[in-house]
Parts: structure tokens; sequence; C-alpha cells
């Protein structure tokens, strides 16, 4: 019996190379690459008898993906593999998800066939998406450091003080400059997202971009801004909760040699 699996990854001409390995292996790959509402939906409709996702690019991105997974009723059980990485980065993902399988790509169609038979009857099932970042320092988190310039964007009242309590050597400009090191960019609609993303996608490269969004807000969600950015040349590397109401991600510039696919 040919056996149905997911394959996601962040690019789609590195993904139909390693579809082909799997299909050699015995399996029918489905490839899936992130990114808006149909990618969620393909999975929730159809869940395969497995989930391979590479950590070979964006690792960050790839455990995010896992977490949402696992916090759905639906994709819940199916047994997740990840697949290559970099060993530093793939024991980073290993402490949030303990019971993932893990694997090189030279070794793909045993684990994977390990994975389907032991999959786990009680999967770890994490508080949220931000679960890989849970009890770090939240000026750590956000990478503040004493000499940080800092730009806030419709921040809301308060903050720049929030800020300094995690660092109070941190300097606030009103608008990015050329010594910001970090952008701080609040939205609060999609639409506002949708508008902005391009002129704010600008700042990323010699400073880093905080995009924060209230929680709960309708049509906002880390997937929902990852999409957005990364039509602009963005990539994230950070999830973060920043207090009661807003969660950040933070982008940077692409680099040159992710741009293919």
């Amino acid at each position: 019996m040919i056996r149905r699996i997911c394959l996601i990854h962040s690019n789609s001409g590195e993904a139909k190379e390693k579809a082909a390995l799997l299909a050699a292996q015995g399996f029918q790959p489905e490839v899936l690459v992130p990114g808006g509402q149909s990618f969620r939906k393909a999975l929730r409709a159809h869940p395969p008898a497995a989930i391979v996702i590479s950590l070979d690019r964006l690792p960050s991105q790839g455990r995010d993906i896992a977490l949402a997974l696992r916090l759905n009723k639906s994709t819940r059980m199916v047994p997740l593999l990840f697949a290559g990485g970099v060993p530093a980065k793939v024991a980073q993902v290993k402490e949030t998800l303990p019971d993932a399988a893990y694997a090189e790509w030279g070794h793909i169609g045993e684990a994977l066939r390990r994975t389907i038979a032991a999959a786990p009857d009680h999967p770890v099932v994490p508080r949220s998406v931000l679960a890989a970042y849970h009890g770090s320092p939240l000026g750590k988190k956000l990478g503040l450091r004493p000499d940080s310039v800092v730009a806030l964007i419709d921040a809301p009242d308060g903050f720049d003080d929030q800020l300094l309590s995690f660092e109070p050597g941190v300097q606030f400009e009103d608008r990015p400059q050329p010594n910001c090191t970090l952008v701080f960019w609040f939205v609060r609609s999609d639409v506002e997202l949708d508008r902005n993303v391009d002129v704010m996608a600008r700042y990323a490269g010699k400073a880093s971009l905080w995009i924060l969004w209230p929680r709960g807000t309708p049509g906002l969600s880390p997937q929902r801004l990852r999409t957005a950015a990364m039509a602009q040349g963005l990539v994230d590397y950070k999830i973060c909760s920043v207090d009661k109401t807003w969660s950040g991600m933070l982008f940077t510039r692409r680099k040159p040699s992710l741009q293919g696919g």
C-alpha cells in the first residue's frame, strides 16, 4: 500500500527534489509550500499518513507550522517527521516537540516508515505557537541591547516605557533612521498590513523589523503576517508574545541565497 504523505518545504524548487526522493522510497508525496489559508485547509481537510517538515532553510517556520498542527484537533494525531537542518537548530526544535521524529534526508525512507508505525498515542500539545519562546526574558526575546536604537511606528501609549523597563539604555525614534537597530511596527487590521507592508519592508535589512498585532484580531495571524512579508522579500525568524494584548514576529531581508524558487 502506497502511503500518502505531505512534504512541507519553504522552497518550491528544493521541495520537488525532496518529493522525488520520497517517491523513490515508495511514498506518495504531496508538496505544500507554506502560505495563506489554502495551506492550512489542505492539511485539515485531508490529513495524510505523516507530515514531513524540512528544517533546511527556515527552521523556525517549520517549527511554528508543527506547533500549529499540534494545536488543531484535525491534524494533532498525524505523525511529524522533521528532515535535515543544522544540528543546533534541530536541537532547538526538539526542545519544543520532543515526541516528533527527526532524520537526515539520506535516511528519510526508513525514518518515515518508523514514524508512521510508531505514531504517538498522546502527542505533545503546546499551549500556543509561542511555546518555543516561553520562559525567556522579554528584553532578550525582543533583541534589546544597551545600545539599541528603536523606531516605534504606531505604538500604543506607554510602549516606550515598557521597553525601558527591560533595557534602560534604549534610544527611541518616531520614524526609522539609518542608525536604528530595531523597528517596531504595530498593525491593527489586515487592511493596514496590506496597505503599508511594502513601505515597512524597506526598513528591514540594516534594522530588524518587528510586526506586532493584537491577538485575536480577525484577519491577522502569524501565517498571515508571514505571507505578506515574504511577498516583500522578508523572512521571519522569531515570534514573541509581548504582553496580554500584543504578539509580534521579527523579520529581516531575505538573503540572496534564499531567493530561489
